[in-house]
């Protein structure tokens, strides 16, 4: 084995006399390194206890009840948690067509105009359903428990200011100034504000299985500074759709 790699040996010889490193530099690299290896081992170990959840709200009357806010149960959401929503306003890749909604309360499309969508300033019909632009509502949850949120102290201590793996290499690495509980939640939540929609629903006995309280059942994968973390989508919620005959049941 010495021998064939002889050449190797006799080059690596010349890199360690030429580079040496001592005590004082082999500290300094451990040192500079030990943020980054916190940081990629939090993105190995995240994703089994919390993730991301979000969910939008188009501000109607009608349709599914929102989970976020606790419409669905008092305790469901991040509203009134410890972390609450991280919230982002109009986004246009939230557009929606524009639905008009019949004086019999069932909803039909708006095929004559092809490009109106969802806008704040779309009329109300006679009962007083209007037609507003999404809001989304993201926030951190357990695997299994979208509205339990991690500790404050788990939060403040991913970005402290001595040991965090936000403080010590995501701001160094790239150019942020994340500090806190709040600035470790607003890390992740400034990555995934505008991750695309997908909604698959739970299946039961082979059936789709729609639920306000359930997300779906696929998640998009986030980029979180180098480190991935699932996200989980919500039906959308006060769409102002519903079934033909059916007035506010869940489409």
């Amino acid at each position: 084995i010495v021998v064939s790699n002889w050449g190797r040996l006799q080059a690596g010889n010349g890199l360690s006399l030429a580079c040496p490193l001592n005590a004082d530099n082999l500290e300094l690299l451990a040192v500079g390194a030990y943020g980054a290896m916190q940081w990629y081992a939090l993105g190995l170990l995240m994703p089994s206890k919390y993730v991301i959840y979000w969910q939008r709200n188009y501000g109607g009357l009608k349709g599914p009840s929102c989970y976020y806010n606790g419409d669905t149960d008092s305790t469901d959401g991040c509203q009134g948690s410890t972390t609450g929503c991280w919230t982002v306003g109009h986004f246009e890749g939230d557009d929606s067509y524009y639905f008009g909604c019949a004086s019999m309360g069932n909803d039909i499309q708006d095929d004559t105009d092809g490009n109106g969508c969802f806008k704040q300033d779309a009329p109300s019909n006679s009962n007083n359903q209007g037609c507003n632009a999404a809001v989304r509502n993201i926030w951190i949850g357990e695997v299994g428990a979208p509205s339990s949120v991690p500790s404050a102290d788990f939060l403040s201590g991913l970005a402290d200011e001595y040991e965090g793996p936000i403080t010590k290499y995501v701001n160094k690495r790239f150019g942020t100034n994340y500090r806190g509980a709040r600035g470790a939640f607003e890390a992740f939540m400034s990555q995934c504000q505008y991750m695309p929609k997908l909604y698959i629903p739970p299946v039961s006995s082979g059936t789709i299985s729609h639920s306000t309280t359930t997300p779906s059942e696929v998640a998009v994968t986030c980029n979180v500074y180098g480190i991935e973390i699932p996200v989980y989508a919500f039906a959308d919620c006060n769409t102002n759709l519903a079934v033909n005959g059916l007035g506010d049941e869940l489409t």
